[in-house]
């Protein structure tokens, strides 16, 4: 079971995502933090990219960077079953946690961890599929203080939602 969707906006997407897990890991190498990667849309490992072909998603490429902890979140169980196996085709001696629901409601607990008084920074990837992140769970993270949020917020969806007047659902 693999994940179709994109185009050749999803490389540039990828690319740009793994410059920056250059910079941040550089950024704080040298500092007394443990580091977290979140993917809150994980998916299935692989795309399969219209015109493009198969291609490892962020999650999978995410595992080459030195994080002490990853933290997986897919919905589907078939999808996180198969980045399962891939992650641990990869790299097994890695501290993944690979969640499985709706990734609001673990969002939504994040700041019951004290991430920022233990030391803990990292980055916490959104990348959803439509209009299904909630504003409690963007709200939840800030409390946390430790986290760097990339939300890939679908612009297209949200115009989709817009009356033809100009005001939302």
């Amino acid at each position: 079971m693999m994940q179709s969707f994109g185009g050749p906006w999803t490389l540039l997407k990828l690319e740009i995502l793994e410059k920056y897990l250059n910079f941040y890991i550089n950024a704080l190498k040298n500092k007394k933090f443990k580091l977290c990667y979140i993917d809150a849309f994980a998916g299935s490992g692989n795309v399969d990219v219209k015109g493009i072909g198969t291609i490892p998603g962020s999650a999978v490429r995410v595992i080459d960077y030195p994080f002490d902890k990853y933290i997986f979140i897919e919905k589907d169980i078939e999808y996180a079953k198969r980045l399962e196996e891939m992650i641990n085709k990869k790299n097994s001696k890695k501290n993944v946690e690979i969640k499985i629901g709706d990734c609001n409601r673990l969002l939504e607990t994040s700041n019951s961890i004290s991430w920022y008084q233990n030391y803990w920074r990292g980055i916490i990837f959104l990348d959803p599929y439509a209009m299904n992140l909630n504003w409690a769970s963007l709200e939840a993270i800030a409390q946390t203080k430790a986290f760097d949020i990339w939300y890939l917020f679908p612009l297209c969806k949200r115009q989709r939602k817009v009356r033809k007047n100009g005001s939302a659902n």
